[in-house]
């Protein structure tokens, strides 16, 4: 709205008549909203960002919030009112995201998300300590049994795949992994059949996998979180049941409102939706 405020259209559309004069905007008036597209530009693209409808979950929260800090951080060249513009949006950010569980609950989404779990976490410990309590409380209710190793491929450390470039960084995590192998099971020279195998309790086996998800590099920001946790599910399966419950959230209810929006599904505006897309939102504003 303040782009085209500012547009030249504007300004000459009122100076052709005589009778909107009066509404011209003042230099200063210019100025106030220069600073304000300065200050809310840069918003509005990250509010574009979270309100897309693929691989977008609550994971993304922690890097965006970090960027919008970073943009709203007040510099020494700023005037008084792009210093007190920014200080009330950081403050009310700030204010929103910092209320009861809701920083451990986007720690703990950032941490299973294998493109900022080291980078944009705030407090390890405490997320990682939060997941062993899940697991305990899970494993005491036996919704999960311990995983027993086997000496088959799938928990290999090699065979443990990084998403759609694990061509390119195959050596580098086969590097992280040689130095700290997984336990598997040893077997007498004989081949003895009436060996057990080891079985690990709960606890142990998911520090165990957090111990090896630490070591894995950060993938590239364009990588599908969802994908690389279904191609390594066996690699960390306690791990994999938590990432389902966290990476499920859906960051904003953008999208949801939009499908359900019975009074705009083909207009103008939205002239470019497929003709399955337009089947199904007429199939459910009907519904509705």
């Amino acid at each position: 709205m303040v782009d085209r405020f500012l547009e030249p259209a504007f300004c000459a559309g009122l100076a052709d008549d005589r009778k909107s004069w009066h509404l011209m905007p003042r230099d200063e008036d210019v100025s106030v909203l220069e600073t304000i597209r300065n200050i809310l530009g840069p918003l509005s693209e990250f509010t574009d960002a979270l309100s897309g409808e693929k691989q977008v979950t609550i994971s993304c929260v922690q890097p965006v919030l970090w960027k919008i800090f970073k943009v709203l951080n007040i510099e020494n060249t700023d005037n008084l009112l792009v210093s007190k513009m920014k200080k009330t949006i950081a403050d009310d950010l700030q204010k929103r995201y910092a209320a009861g569980e809701l920083p451990l609950l986007l720690d703990c989404a950032a941490y299973f998300d294998v493109r900022f779990k080291k980078t944009f976490v705030t407090d390890p410990n405490a997320a990682k300590q939060r997941l062993i309590n899940e697991i305990d409380y899970m494993t005491s209710d036996s919704e999960i049994t311990p995983h027993c190793p086997q000496t088959s491929s799938e928990h290999d450390p090699a065979a443990v795949s990084e998403g759609p470039a694990s061509k390119k960084r195959k050596t580098g995590f086969a590097d992280v992994l040689a130095n700290r192998p997984i336990r598997k099971v040893k077997q007498d020279v004989d081949d003895d059949p009436t060996d057990i195998p080891f079985q690990q309790s709960p606890s142990v086996q998911l520090n165990n996998e957090l111990v090896l998800y630490d070591q894995l590099p950060e993938s590239a920001a364009c990588d599908d979180q969802l994908k690389w946790w279904k191609e390594n599910e066996s690699c960390f399966p306690m791990l994999a049941k938590l990432a389902r419950k966290y990476l499920c959230v859906a960051e904003t209810s953008v999208a949801c409102e939009q499908v359900f929006s019975a009074g705009n599904i083909v207009t103008s505006k939205r002239n470019r939706l497929s003709a399955e897309n337009v089947d199904m939102l007429t199939f459910l504003a009907k519904k509705l």
